[in-house]
């Protein structure tokens, strides 16, 4: 006696057939599934491309900047950072464009890996409007109305 799935006999039940990839899309145009896939698959690329995004500290970057300036291989620095091989050579990069020039001077400092300040958001309320806010909430809360 032979068992089918889950642990049932298979000759206690008619024998089904199992399904396969033409039974799983009957109905569907062959173009249609693989623009979907396409589109799933592009999608799905860039979402990973874009979304693991992971901000290092300044002193990850900082040693994984100096393993990299005394030889140490890739592996060995991204085992003990946790960056990827391409962030450890954009930090260097970076460093270079700011003024890091290992040839001249192997000192490394904070200006180097530092983020560039940020904009932000643009105000929405106008120097006016702040000042009567805050006219308003720094008025005595008896007289205020």
């Amino acid at each position: 006696m032979s068992y089918g799935g889950r642990g049932q006999k298979s000759s206690d039940s008619p024998s089904m057939p199992s399904p396969t990839i033409q039974g799983l899309f009957t109905g569907i145009k062959l173009s249609k599934l693989l623009d979907f896939l396409h589109t799933f698959y592009t999608l799905n690329y860039y979402y990973c491309a874009i979304m693991p995004f992971v901000q290092y500290d300044l002193g990850t970057r900082i040693q994984a900047l100096t393993l990299l300036e005394v030889a140490t291989g890739i592996p060995r620095i991204t085992e003990l950072t946790g960056m990827s091989k391409s962030t450890i050579y954009d930090i260097r990069k970076k460093a270079i464009e700011q003024g890091y020039n290992p040839q001249v001077s192997t000192k490394l400092l904070l200006s180097y890996v530092e983020d560039a300040p940020r904009s932000g958001r643009p105000k929405k309320a106008t120097e006016e409007v702040e000042d009567l806010v805050i006219k308003t909430v720094t008025k005595n809360s008896t007289t205020r109305q």
